[in-house]
């Protein structure tokens, strides 16, 4: 099963972090990389970046793509490259 997406719903998971910036500034940090930004629908500005879980590779155990998230987001700024990650999820109706 997937996700809903329309103009009054929206759910998202994945593994990541919450991103200390704005929206815009979210998905520039995400340009030209395989992260993803989402921002929470509660209406709090929550900004966060990281994978969904789809994008694991069959080969890759759950530290692999830890790692590899963690290597892209320090290529962006070396400030994450110790970061710790966690599941994120979000969802509901806004309406």
């Amino acid at each position: 099963m997937g996700f809903v997406s329309n103009s009054s719903s929206s759910s998202f998971c994945i593994f990541g972090i919450r991103f200390d910036g704005t929206e815009n500034e979210a998905y520039e940090f995400v340009k030209d990389t395989e992260l993803v930004a989402e921002t929470t629908i509660s209406g709090y500005d929550e900004v966060y970046i990281g994978l969904y879980p789809e994008s694991m590779k069959d080969e890759e155990t759950l530290l692999n793509f830890k790692e590899r998230i963690i290597r892209q987001l320090a290529v962006k700024d070396a400030q994450y490259k110790d970061v710790t990650l966690s599941w994120i999820t979000d969802g509901g109706y806004n309406g």
